[in-house]
């Protein structure tokens, strides 16, 4: 928007030094304004105390891909929508095993619920509320996180306090939090969703390799 556009020139006019949380959003600045990188820095999120106890630490022991999670707003900024999509497509090949939760407030989300009933998943798709994650994250065998945009999101990190393998969008800071192309897939695609998911479905060594690089 011409409005941040304007702010941006104006923090690398006046700034001596920028932070960031990630390492995509820092490269899209300088592309945009020519701020020399040596005075930016990076301040990612972190995994600390009192939100991250060692009691939730490494306590995943999933073996295989049946139960997903999504941990977050039911906006579409999020990419919810992109997640059911992709639920629907999979349900279609026949993967009707699979289940969600989902956890996160549904007051206002109406019409995502009806959607839901659109697509035929009420018996797969299910909505646990606003609750604490790291039960569920424990519990869980993939954390899906579908969002258009986040820059350094606490779902992500929780999943990785836990040792829930997960995989996100390639957006913002996903590729610093998560690493490897196997656990990313293409912003608001939902046939690439549903392929990443089905392969770690169906490639057991896919899927462990990706639990090891979560933990």
């Amino acid at each position: 928007a011409p409005l941040d556009a304007s702010r941006e020139r104006t923090v690398a006019r006046h700034a001596d030094l920028v932070t960031f949380q990630n390492g995509a959003d820092r490269d899209d600045f300088i592309s945009r304004t020519g701020y020399p990188e040596c005075r930016t820095v990076l301040i990612p999120g972190n995994i600390g105390l009192p939100r991250f106890l060692p009691e939730w630490e490494n306590r995943n022991r999933s073996m295989r891909v049946e139960k997903l999670l999504y941990v977050g707003v039911l906006t579409a900024t999020k990419g919810f929508r992109t997640l059911l999509e992709a639920m629907s497509l999979l349900d279609r090949r026949g993967m009707d095993g699979l289940k969600l939760t989902v956890l996160g407030k549904t007051e206002g989300a109406g019409e995502t619920m009806l959607l839901v009933d659109r697509l035929g998943l009420s018996n797969r798709v299910f909505f646990a509320g606003y609750a604490n994650p790291f039960p569920y994250l424990a519990d869980s065998d993939l954390l899906v996180y579908p969002t258009l945009y986040d820059a350094f999101p606490d779902a992500v990190l929780e999943a990785l306090h836990t040792g829930c393998p997960a995989i996100a969008a390639d957006t913002g800071g996903m590729r610093d939090l998560l690493g490897t192309d196997d656990a990313l897939f293409p912003v608001g695609d939902a046939p690439a969703l549903a392929d990443r998911i089905e392969e770690l479905a169906h490639d057991n060594l896919r899927y462990s390799a990706l639990k090891v690089k979560c933990m």
